[in-house]
Formats: structure tokens, C-alpha cells, sequence
């Protein structure tokens, strides 16, 4: 017995164990964290996809005209449009009101690594809500692929996913993983944009509030503030070699991978608001009304109130 663990100590397999596996065992605290929270996102979220249809027939008559592939996409952005709003609000909360990743010294225990290798049991259990919320995401993805999401979503969902693991699990690049989980700030406006059209509220007011909202979002969260995102990183290319190897890969390609989907996206998003306003504009000058004054065979004036072209062949 002991030669066989004598052999075993020098397999490459034990190297990589000892300098990883046994991380965790002292990290316990953390993994307890990312376990326990995760599991219990995985549930509270499938709860709510299952909640779902009987609190949509509750609001609406038009959830039960929906075909089957339809409630399912509804049900799906019903958990999804939470997660967005919780995992959003606890990264600004870390991020902007606490000094837990921010540059300045402090004399805190927790906070005496460099911002990159820092973590708290917040941020831990911040990204163990997501962990659950992407496994339970990419599983509906994979079960009704290709149709909903497509392959961009499942990239981009494999790709945070795996993120927000490893971060947890090592205690890792934190503050990078909650900055790319603080762009689904744009989730809500795009879930309700394509609620608002199976309500058949094109026409409608807050269908094109919303479509604004959803572009000032996007360009903030997932144009703009990666700008200032590659920038840390550059000013922090020191602090990311020293992070893990695994870490570093991930470090280096994800945020441009997802950089590189925003910006595909955007330019969807684009073209649709141009055609909104377009058409808005369009309607506006072909159909309102106005007030044409003209005079009949007899010399009488009369003033009416109408769209302008029904009467093109009077004078204004």
C-alpha cells in the first residue's frame, strides 16, 4: 500500500490534483458557498419556469394563444428577466458601493490581495445564483436547440457559464466575472420587447420606450463599458499572469468573445430601432391629421380636419 501511493504522489494526474483539487479542500469555505447557492438557484429558478404559465393565464388571455415553443421562450425570459435584475443590482452593489475590488489600500484582511485575486462571500454567492441560472438555461437551450437562442446564445451562455465556475471555484477574477454579469442589465428591455410583440403592442407607446431603453442599455453596458473593461485589464496585465493558467485563458478570450456577440447583436439592434422610427416618422407625416382650409364652386370657405392626402386636391 505504501508503494502504491508512493507511485501514485509522482503521476501526473496527482501533480495537477495537488495543485488544484487540494486548492479547493482549503478553499472550503468559498465552495460551500458556490455548492449551496447554486443548488439552490438551480431550484428557486426551475420553480419559476414551472410558476410561470399559471401566473402568465392569470395576467393575460394571450399567453393560452400562444403555441407550445412560444410559452416555452415566455416562461423561460419569466426567470430570466430576475436573474438579470438580481445579478445586476449585486455586481453594482460590489463593484460601485463597496471597496472590495477597487485599487485603493486598504487595511481589511479580505482586501490586501490585488484586485484580481480578491473575493467575498457576497461576490461568491453572487456567482453561485448565476452558476444555477445558466445550468438550468442551457439546458432548455440544448433540449429545444436550434430554435431557441440559436447557436450565439448557447456560445455565449457555455462561455459565461464556464466563466463564472472557474472564477467561483478558485476565487479568481471576480470583478472581471461580475463585470460581464452586470450586462445583463440589458436582459429585461429585451425579454420585454419580445413580450410586448406577442401582446401585439408594436403600435404602442411603451413597445418604443422600450426599444430606446434597450438601446442606451446595450451601448452602455455592452459597448462602452467594455471599452473601460480592456482597459483594466491592460493597466492590470501584471496582476492577470499571476493568475492561474486556467484562470488567465479564460481572462483572455471570453470578454472578447462576448465583446465580439455584442457587438453582432448591437447592429441588429440598430437596424430595428432606424426601422421604428422610420416607420413612426413615416406615419406621422402621411396620417396626421391637419387642418385644410378650401373653397366649394359657390365661393364658400370651409375648414376640415383630416389626414393630408384624402385632400390633395384642395388647397391648405
Amino acid at each position: 500500500m505504501l508503494a502504491q501511493s508512493s507511485v501514485w504522489t509522482l503521476h501526473p494526474l496527482s501533480l495537477w490534483a495537488n495543485a488544484h483539487v487540494c486548492d479547493a479542500i482549503t478553499w472550503s469555505p468559498q465552495a460551500w458557498t458556490l455548492g449551496s447557492t447554486g443548488a439552490s438557484s438551480v431550484l428557486v429558478f426551475y420553480v419559476l419556469f414551472r410558476l410561470s404559465p399559471y401566473l402568465s393565464n392569470a395576467s393575460t388571455r394571450t399567453y393560452s394563444c400562444l403555441s407550445q415553443k412560444d410559452k416555452i421562450d415566455w416562461d423561460s425570459r419569466f426567470s430570466s428577466t430576475l436573474h438579470a435584475v438580481a445579478i445586476s443590482a449585486l455586481a453594482a452593489y460590489l463593484i460601485l458601493w463597496t471597496d472590495a475590488f477597487s485599487d485603493k489600500t486598504s487595511t481589511l484582511e479580505p482586501w490586501k490581495d490585488p484586485p484580481l485575486k480578491r473575493h467575498t462571500q457576497v461576490s461568491s454567492a453572487a456567482l453561485g445564483l448565476s452558476v444555477g441560472y445558466f445550468v438550468l438555461d442551457i439546458a432548455l437551450i440544448i433540449r429545444h436547440f436550434p430554435w431557441m437562442g440559436g447557436p450565439e446564445m448557447l456560445t455565449h451562455h457555455l462561455a459565461a457559464f464556464l466563466s463564472v465556475a472557474l472564477a467561483s471555484f478558485t476565487g479568481q477574477a471576480h470583478l472581471y466575472t461580475l463585470l460581464l454579469l452586470s450586462t445583463e442589465l440589458t436582459t429585461p428591455f429585451v425579454n420585454a420587447r419580445w413580450i410586448y410583440d406577442q401582446l401585439g403592442w408594436r403600435s404602442a407607446r411603451i413597445y418604443k420606450v422600450n426599444g430606446i431603453c434597450l438601446f442606451v442599455s446595450w451601448l452602455f453596458a455592452r459597448i462602452i463599458m467594455f471599452m473601460w473593461f480592456f482597459k483594466h485589464m491592460w493597466d492590470h496585465r501584471a496582476d492577470i499572469a499571476d493568475l492561474r493558467t486556467d484562470v488567465q485563458c479564460l481572462v483572455l478570450t471570453v470578454p472578447l468573445l462576448l465583446y465580439i456577440l455584442n457587438v453582432f447583436w448591437f447592429g441588429k439592434i440598430v437596424k430595428g430601432l432606424v426601422k421604428l422610427l422610420r416607420g413612426q416618422l413615416a406615419k406621422h407625416e402621411d396620417l396626421s391629421p391637419r387642418i385644410i382650409r378650401f373653397t366649394d364652386a359657390n365661393g364658400k370657405e370651409h375648414i376640415q380636419q383630416g389626414p393630408a392626402l384624402a385632400f390633395s386636391n384642395k388647397t391648405e
